[in-house]
């Protein structure tokens, strides 16, 4: 595929991972102890796996791109050779010299049984860390701060970026305004994809894809064991802060 092409849509591997989080299938569902256990080998997702393969490697409408050549195709829309591109919130910004009228638009919905959009934000935005240094006597005080800065970043971040950057600068109709707003509700942010690493499950649709595999159970049962492993010592870890 070419670059200078005309193309119905363009997206990349990574972000053709985001319709997983989209179409309602999270990697984990709770036991009957309301603990996370694997549930991402299922019918659903086989069938999504499927689908977006097809979309991505079956599709000569579509421009698929690496992780790294995320610009070349937010650069391609902007020149007005897409009709649609996947991409990042932050994109938008990258927008503002594009000639073409444009609108934003939440990921589809897996089929029309899904009442609600669905999104995700990056795996490594979700945790404020606290050193294990800190000691007991400082609890209350980092808990203090920890509170006030959320308190304010929503208070005053979120309102500047948001509401008048985004909403008032970086978007042209009303009907995109309201999409944000879809696209803020529906946020989703997985057990799993909070704690991602290789060992576990949290970006499966993208390393399938970037595998060019169509199968997902090869893949399943030679990394069941270890996953299982990596997410059994994070609930070690979670019972021993609830103790």
């Amino acid at each position: 595929m070419d670059f200078k092409d005309l193309y119905g849509l363009g997206q990349s591997i990574p972000v053709s991972g985001v319709y997983r989080t989209a179409f309602d299938c999270l990697i984990m569902a709770r036991d009957s102890d309301g603990w996370p256990v694997i549930n991402i080998n299922t019918d659903k997702f086989n069938n999504i796996l499927s689908r977006i393969y097809s979309l991505c490697f079956e599709n000569s409408s579509v421009l698929v791109g690496e992780h790294a050549e995320e610009n070349l195709l937010r650069d391609t829309f902007v020149e007005g050779r897409l009709v649609f591109y996947s991409g990042f919130l932050n994109d938008v910004n990258q927008l503002r010299t594009m000639e073409d009228e444009f609108g934003v638009l939440p990921f589809p919905k897996y089929d029309e049984a899904q009442k609600n959009y669905f999104t995700t934000v990056r795996g490594d935005n979700y945790f404020l860390g606290v050193p294990v240094s800190v000691g007991e006597d400082d609890y209350e005080y980092v808990g203090l701060v920890t509170e006030t800065l959320a308190y304010y970043g929503n208070k005053l971040v979120r309102e500047a970026v948001y509401d008048d950057t985004l909403k008032g600068k970086m978007t042209r109709d009303k009907d995109s305004i309201e999409m944000l707003d879809i696209l803020t509700e529906g946020v989703v942010i997985e057990y799993a994809f909070a704690h991602a690493n290789d060992k576990g499950f949290s970006y499966i649709l993208w390393t399938l894809l970037s595998a060019r595999m169509n199968s997902f159970s090869s893949y399943y049962n030679a990394k069941q064991k270890i996953a299982t492993k990596y997410y059994d010592s994070l609930k070690e870890i979670y019972m021993t802060l609830d103790s």
